[in-house]
């Protein structure tokens, strides 16, 4: 038996395993040698799209590669558009996104559709 997938207890009612959570995401981070590339145009993935009364069209986002910066342009499926704004998942505004981080951005044309 064997295998690369671990197992940790954890329980965030009485925080306990924490940091055994944490030290075992670092080895498995450690041992899989994890890499992106940030310079350059950014790709990703949109994991929601909705459409907001007042901010207009919108899609939750995680880069993959590259670094998304406010201001420029973006093409989402068939829709595209101009980077208006960006926010972290705490919705603070933020200028740019690097990969693995999870952003909302604002500023499409339309609703892009799912496939």
């Amino acid at each position: 038996m064997g295998g690369d997938i671990q197992v940790v207890m954890v329980s965030a009612l009485s925080k306990t395993g924490l940091d055994n959570f944490e030290e075992t995401l670092l080895l498995q981070d450690e041992m899989m040698e994890l890499k992106a590339r940030i310079n350059g145009p950014a790709h990703g993935y949109v994991v929601e799209a909705r459409l907001d009364r007042g901010r207009g069209p919108s899609a939750t986002t995680i880069v993959k590669a590259g670094t998304l910066v406010c201001w420029q342009h973006i093409v989402v499926g068939a829709e595209w558009g101009r980077v208006q704004a960006s926010r972290d998942i705490t919705g603070k505004f933020i200028e740019q996104a690097s990969p693995a981080m999870p952003v909302e951005i604002e500023g499409l044309k339309g609703l892009p559709n799912g496939r």
